[in-house]
């Protein structure tokens, strides 16, 4: 594992080229040529003697003019003083040891990156193994003539020889602490250096600065104090260690009482281990504020990107204290400004003229560790320096008055970043979509999504599409300068006007051009740049490019994980299953490989090869492997592996929570288009013998009143690996979507939430749920301005008293309605399927008032969109071009929870931008003027769907008929229904007939590891709404590689795209699972009982049982439930320490005998005991009469999953 270092100040230190608004030219109008400077250079932290390494070179030209030829050469130097290659002997001090030259042109503001391997021989005058400098010389010997010849060197420090270089990359602590008080931290420590290094210390001190000064004879400084220290064991090369430690917060001697203070680490001391490098063992750059006070900041402000000058606009300011005592009473300020730097608008001296105070707001007291959000209205404005910026700087400083004594008075500022402030448009690029590889002899689809975020409409214009070899992209030069070497465009697409707020998703097409700067292949990024040839006057024209991120160019394969699945809680060392889902996204076959699986105390996975090895990584520990066979382009296959047994990382601080997570070709043995996307991170698990409380639902109405209490549902579960003691729930109503335990806060309580009511969870058993019920009344949370939009929450173990694997997942909130007032949605619409343009449109919408009072008299405008998202029409903006309005409907007032159906037949109009007869979005927005005041104004747009608008047929299938089972390579006799929902006919064609491990069907004939096409059904010329039927009879073949058990049948019609339809996404139909293979498979075919029955009763019931599998199957029993829904567990405990559901209970069974492959047998099984469920806490009312065949999964059957029947019972007392 190589660490590496670099420095830069302006290109990125990926390779390739940028040009970014540091790179500027460097001439005045008096002055042009070319200005050529090293940027960045990388290399790896040490290198032994003798060995070659690679270095990153980036090369600009911030000059007037573009250069050609330019050569780069590279030294190895004692010092950081570079000497030019010249006619004099060359310096005894340093050595050249690399060279490069580029054969591209470089244009004003442009650089080229290159790798280039170098040699780590030493200049005459070193003699011993230590530090170094890697130097770079643009230009060198010089040969071009530039604006200025002072600034063509660049050097990096770098180790050489065979000795170890211990370093500090991380320090973690708390933000404040309590004088005199103990508290933890983590430190993560690496050995950089190239031997191994013996065990030694760290350090920990607190100092009144950032220099910090390792023990050694002589008087300890006075700015300075040991505060705890941590002992480390030996590291290999490259391996890195995190430990955590107790310290104090003692104060220096020369410290100033309570205030801000830097805490620092040093490794290594006192210096006991020889190393190449002495001079980074320190690390100090963790403030702390340590003492009894408060201390202010801002976490965050939100706002719209663009404001009109002089229109007041909400913005929401959340401030925090993360201080040690509550804060009392504060006061912020909002600022507009023409940089990042806020000042305070205080007394004394006068206010600074490049910023503008254009709002303020005020605080209640904050306990220690609460944040809280205010919402308030800005007037902006301009500030008082004269100026003709259209962006600006929208900050907040909390506290700006300094009236608040603060433990830190320099982080009371926050800059949220550049806004519009103006009357124009502001174009971007929120998102690019383009296959993860590209073929460079083959064309690709992609769409570029295009937003206004400005305060007017905008211009038709230009999105230009690029393949970069740096994660930058740079404006497309006027006339015929050349292009900048990092990028090339590879395809374009025309946007059309867009209304403030509007966003457009356009579609084209592409050829991959590699850049000419590119060194080789790939991977390189894919962006794209809106009005990269500045036609359109906006209010910013800085962010006007996108960077979507990595793809592969190229011929290769490349394999991701892109799901995985394993238990959320491990038994430590016990075995576990895990599911990796592998794709091989490039443009060839891919050779047969491995996935390993890991537990890691982070998110980040390293290959841990040779195992074991001298240098694994001690944060994470291998849990096994999953064998991956060749897959072709495309293609994903899902894989299962036993993993031998859960094992902590050995950096592991016992049980607890970890990340599960895989990598892909690990060992590494497939070449592949991309290297850096083979790791995948499940998520958190709990690894351990503890249990782990969770809730999983909760139900509500969609708006809660506050005049009167609600019935509310939770449901809690034991996911970890032993019991649960019995503990409480605590419900919440949240103006956030994050909930703060009560009994863990200090201080007053979070005012961003209020409680609303808490249940009882019982003891449960590993895998065990429960599901209560609880009258809430709900109120709004004390810093909330009045009815709306709130989150209802719960936390499970609210007083925290059960010891749990994970403490992080005990909280679930859901999206809610809170006060009195209405709110008005669309639940439905119907339509016909399709309709030529500018016919009659058979139209319905249904209205509901999901509020808690009634709603005034409203109106539901229906649109036809060429997208899912509908944009409200502002009276002061044009309509949006993208979507046409074709009707409304007035909506009388409804009562609470009352829906209402209207009806309309507008013509189908198509939009503006519509690209004639195709598949267009139905949808409708109830109460686009915002005349009703609404709980909820954000739930007011419907999607019905597509809609074929236009002159052309359209084939779907409706239907298929098929055996359950059959054995493989077995004759399936399969029927389809086709139908034509078109407006004309259509011609003849045919149905694919596909068995695939997924519902995801491909319209490919070849066989592949997903799925394997059966046999085609030909279909003749249909009329308009004409349906037909046609069979086949084909081999049950399953895909190639694979064996049973349960599969997917499905079909394709117009496979190959030969007819050209309204539509083409509705050709595909998947039937449902089909059992494969030589097995039985046991169903409850029918189940009737009693309606109704007296909880203590007995009962009689009828249930029927068939085998439908390919074989016998061996005797069995079919057990009765009484159930609170109609989901069955099995009799079987999933894990041990499990329990049986609290939502069901048993009442008898019968026992079934051997049945022939298509036999059943009806069986009357009377005295069933009629009891409620534990969860039911005795109230009787609607349940449901189920039966479990098999129900101790005593048998292998080709599916698991169709084994229950239910039926309504209602139990009474």
């Amino acid at each position: 594992m190589g660490l590496f270092i670099g420095v830069g100040t302006g290109c990125s230190g990926g390779e390739g080229a940028s040009r970014e608004p540091g790179v500027e030219a460097a001439s005045s109008p008096l002055q042009t040529g070319p200005d050529l400077v090293i940027r960045e250079l990388r290399v790896p932290a040490s290198v032994r003697r003798g060995q070659d390494f690679n270095a990153t070179v980036t090369v600009c030209n911030q000059g007037s003019v573009p250069v050609s030829g330019v050569r780069t050469r590279l030294f190895m130097s004692v010092d950081d003083v570079l000497t030019p290659s010249g006619p004099q002997a060359p310096p005894p001090d340093q050595l050249p040891v690399g060279d490069f030259s580029l054969s591209q042109t470089l244009t004003p503001g442009a650089c080229v990156s290159r790798e280039v391997s170098l040699s780590s021989s030493l200049p005459p005058l070193a003699q011993q193994d230590g530090a170094y400098y890697v130097g770079a010389i643009v230009d060198d010997p010089s040969s071009i003539q530039e604006l200025r010849e002072d600034n063509n060197s660049a050097v990096q420090r770098i180790g050489v020889g065979n000795l170890p270089d211990l370093v500090i990359t991380e320090l973690r602590a708390p933000v404040s602490v309590m004088a005199q008080q103990m508290f933890e931290v983590q430190a993560r420590v690496c050995n950089q250096g190239t031997t191994a290094s013996a065990s030694t210390r760290v350090s920990f001190l607190l100092s009144v600065d950032d220099v910090l000064t390792p023990s050694g004879p002589g008087a300890p400084p006075q700015d300075q104090v040991v505060v705890g220290s941590l002992q480390l064991p030996w590291l290999e090369p490259g391996q890195c260690l995190a430990r955590f430690s107790q310290v104090g917060s003692w104060l220096p001697p020369s410290g100033n009482g309570q205030g801000r203070y830097v805490l620092g680490a040093i490794v290594d001391d006192p210096a006991s281990v020889q190393e190449l490098r002495e001079d980074n063992n320190t690390h100090a750059s963790t403030v702390i504020g340590v003492g009894s006070r408060a201390d202010l900041v801002v976490r965050e402000l939100s706002s719209p990107a663009s404001f009109t000058p002089g229109q007041s606009t909400p913005v929401r300011v959340t401030v925090c204290n993360q201080g040690t005592q509550s804060s009392g009473w504060a006061r912020f300020g909002l600022y507009l400004s023409l940089d990042d730097v806020l000042t305070p608008m205080t007394p004394p001296g006068p206010a600074p003229v490049e910023q503008v105070q254009v709002g303020m707001g005020s605080f209640p007291s904050l306990a220690p560790g609460q944040c809280l959000t205010r919402e308030e209205n800005v007037w902006p404005t301009f500030p008082p320096a004269p100026t003709e910026a259209t962006a600006l700087y929208l900050g907040a400083i909390v506290d700006d008055a300094s009236e608040v004594l603060e433990l830190r008075e320099d982080n009371n500022a926050f800059v949220k970043g550049l806004v519009g402030l103006g009357h124009r448009p502001d174009l971007v690029v929120t998102d690019v979509q383009v296959p993860p590889s590209l073929s460079q002899s083959q064309s690709f689809q992609a769409t570029v999504t295009v937003c206004n975020q400005g305060t007017q409409s905008s211009n038709p214009v230009r999105a230009q599409l690029y393949l970069s070899t740096t994660p930058t992209l740079s404006p497309m030069p006027s006339g015929p300068a050349p292009l900048p070497p990092n990028q090339s465009p590879v395809g374009e697409v025309q946007v059309s006007s867009l209304v403030p707020g509007q966003c457009a998703t356009r579609s084209l097409t592409g050829w991959p051009m590699v850049p000419p700067g590119a060194t080789g292949p790939g991977p390189f990024y894919v962006g794209a740049a809106v009005d990269d040839v500045n036609q359109v006057l906006e209010l910013r024209e800085d962010n006007n490019t996108f960077v979507k991120g990595l793809v592969g160019v190229g011929n290769g394969p490349d394999l991701v994980i892109t799901a995985m699945t394993a238990p959320p809680s491990l038994a430590s060392g016990q075995p576990f299953q895990a599911t990796v889902t592998v794709c091989n996204q490039g443009t060839q076959p891919s050779n047969p490989a491995r996935a390993q699986v890991y537990l890691s105390m982070d998110t980040t996975l390293t290959r841990m090869t040779p195992w074991p090895g001298p240098s694994m990584p001690l944060d994470q520990t291998p849990q096994g492997e999953i064998s991956v066979p060749s897959l072709s382009p495309g293609a994903c296959l899902v894989r299962e592996g036993a993993m031998p047994g859960a094992v902590i990382p050995p950096d592991g601080t016992g049980d607890g929570a970890y990340y599960l997570g895989a990598i892909v070709d690990d060992p590494a043995s497939v070449q592949e288009l991309r290297e850096d996307n083979n790791a995948f991170i499940l998520g958190r698990v709990g690894v351990g013998l503890m249990p782990d409380l969770v809730v999983t639902a909760l139900g509500s109405p969609e708006s809660l009143p506050t005049s009167g209490p609600t019935t509310v549902t939770v449901t809690m579960c034991n996911q970890g690996t032993r019991p649960s003691n019995s503990t409480q729930a605590q419900l919440f109503v949240s103006s956030d979507a994050v909930l703060s335990p009560m009994s863990s806060s200090p201080g007053p309580a979070p005012m961003d939430q209020v409680p609303v009511g808490s249940v009882s969870v019982p003891s449960l058993g590993a895998g065990q749920c429960t599901t209560r019920s609880i009258q809430v009344w709900a109120s709004i949370p004390p810093d909330s301005q009045g009815d709306g939009v709130f989150f209802l929450g719960a936390i499970v173990d609210e007083p925290a008293s059960v010891q749990e694997l994970r403490e992080d997942n005990n909280s679930f909130v859901k999206r809610v309605g809170v006060g009195q007032r209405p709110d008005l949605v669309i639940t439905a619409m119907t339509a016909p399927r399709s309709v030529g343009v500018s016919l009659p449109l058979a139209l319905s919408v249904n209205v509901c008032n999901r509020g808690t009072l009634s709603s005034p008299p409203s109106t539901a405008r229906v649109y036809l969109s060429t997208d899912a998202v509908l944009t409200t029409t502002l009276p002061s903006a044009p309509p949006a071009l993208d979507q046409v309005m074709l009707g409304s409907v007035d909506v009388p007032a409804l009562a609470i929870g009352q829906c209402l159906s209207r009806s309309l037949t507008p013509n189908a109009w198509l939009p503006p931008e519509a690209q004639g007869d195709g598949a267009y979005y139905l949808g409708a927005i109830v109460d686009e003027t915002n005349s009703v005041q609404e709980l909820r104004e954000d739930n007011n747009v419907f999607i019905h769907g597509l809609l074929g608008v236009g002159s052309r047929s359209d084939l779907v299938v409706t239907a298929m008929t098929a055996p359950a089972s059959a054995q493989n390579g077995q004759s399936l006799s399969v029927t389809v229904t086709v139908c034509n929902h078109g407006t004309m006919p259509s011609p003849t064609s045919s149905v694919r007939l596909l068995l695939s491990v997924d519902d995801q069907l491909s319209a490919s004939p070849l066989p592949s590891e997903e799925q394997q096409p059966l046999g085609n059904v030909d279909v003749p010329a249909l009329a308009v709404n004409q349906c037909l039927q046609r069979s086949a009879t084909v081999s049950a073949t399953v895909p190639p590689g694979l064996q049973g058990w349960v599969f997917h049948l499905g079909a394709i019609v117009d496979a190959a795209s030969q007819v050209q339809e309204l539509r083409e996404d509705n050709n595909t139909f998947v039937h449902g699972l089909i059992g494969i293979g030589a097995r039985p498979d046991l169903v409850v075919s029918s189940l009737t009982g009693p309606v109704s029955a007296i909880s203590g009763s007995r009962i009689s019931a009828t249930v029927r049982v068939c085998n439908q599998g390919t074989t016998a199957s061996a005797s069995s029993t079919v057990t009765f439930v009484v159930s609170l829904d109609t989901s069955l567990a099995p009799e079987a405990p999933v894990l041990p320490g499990g329990a049986p559901p609290l939502d069901q209970v048993p009442m008898g069974g019968a026992n079934i005998p051997s049945l022939a492959p298509g036999a059943c047998i009806t069986q009357s099984v009377p005295n069933l005991q009629v009891s409620l469920p534990p969860d039911a806490q005795g109230a009787p009312g609607a349940r449901f009469l189920g039966a479990y065949v098999d129900s101790f999964l005593a048998q292998q059957e080709l599916r698991e999953d169709n084994n229950t029947r239910t039926t309504p019972l209602t139990v009474t007392n």
